[in-house]
């Protein structure tokens, strides 16, 4: 295994360019000429989950901060917390991370702990399969259509949540109970994602129901009123006013 310091700064501009290697001496990571590794020693642990942290992708917070994080924006230092839905205490720690132009991809270990062992459970039964940052240190750029941009940003936390800013940021087990994990493809999703509420994410191509309507999700949207004024070019309306209400009584009566 590689070994490095046990913290290490990596901003805009520098030049961090290392691979991990796991004990059979294959490579996990390769540094890409766009991108940087970040790297320290773990400790022994058994339960590892890596997925994407963060990307450019528009996002709006559970406070309603509309922001767009640009990886290359950022900044860090390992070893960084892993949270549980931002609240108080440690999970787990984030080990690496490989950052492009596009992502910033993290790879962390969750405690043999019973606080470990719970959020291992809502991992592990998919409850739990998506990361969330917490932005500090920010440094205000421009707003363009209402999203803030950041000349720079550190990466205060990771943590592990059911409903993320940003969909990109999900993740997948990769190590249990010290074994690898395959990860199988994850099945078709029904189109039909329920009745709108604000504070839920609908991806491109998805449905919802809202006063009766069957809406249609041009884009990725959270916030969106179907047919309200700023509605217009994130939804589509595909049944008006019709039998649209029979989608939402059939998945309750699912559920």
């Amino acid at each position: 295994m590689v070994r490095a310091n046990n913290e290490r700064d990596f901003g805009p501009g520098s030049m961090i360019n290392r691979a991990y290697h796991g004990t059979d001496g294959a490579a996990v990571w390769k540094s890409a000429p766009d991108g940087e590794i970040v790297e320290t020693e773990p400790a022994n642990r058994r339960r590892w989950i890596e997925g994407i942290a963060s990307t450019r992708r528009p996002s709006i917070s559970g406070r309603g901060n509309k922001m767009i994080l640009s990886p290359m924006a950022a900044s860090v230092r390992l070893p960084l917390s892993l949270k549980s839905g931002h609240d108080r205490g440690e999970v787990g720690r984030v080990h690496y991370l490989r950052r492009t132009a596009d992502q910033i991809i993290a790879l962390a270990a969750v405690y043999d702990t019973p606080a470990g062992d719970h959020l291992w459970s809502l991992i592990r039964s998919g409850e739990v399969r998506s990361f969330s940052v917490l932005a500090s240190d920010q440094v205000d750029d421009a707003v363009v259509d209402g999203f803030l941009h950041l000349k720079s940003w550190r990466i205060g936390e990771i943590s592990c949540v059911r409903e993320p800013a940003n969909i990109d940021c999900q993740f997948s087990i990769i190590l249990d109970d010290g074994q690898p994990v395959h990860v199988e493809p994850m099945p078709p999703r029904v189109p039909y994602a329920g009745a709108w509420k604000s504070d839920q994410w609908f991806k491109t191509g998805s449905f919802a129901t809202h006063r009766g309507s069957l809406w249609h999700a041009n884009v990725d949207t959270k916030g969106i009123v179907p047919g309200g004024a700023d509605g217009n070019r994130c939804w589509q309306l595909a049944v008006k006013n019709g039998h649209a209400h029979k989608l939402e009584d059939k998945q309750e009566a699912e559920q």
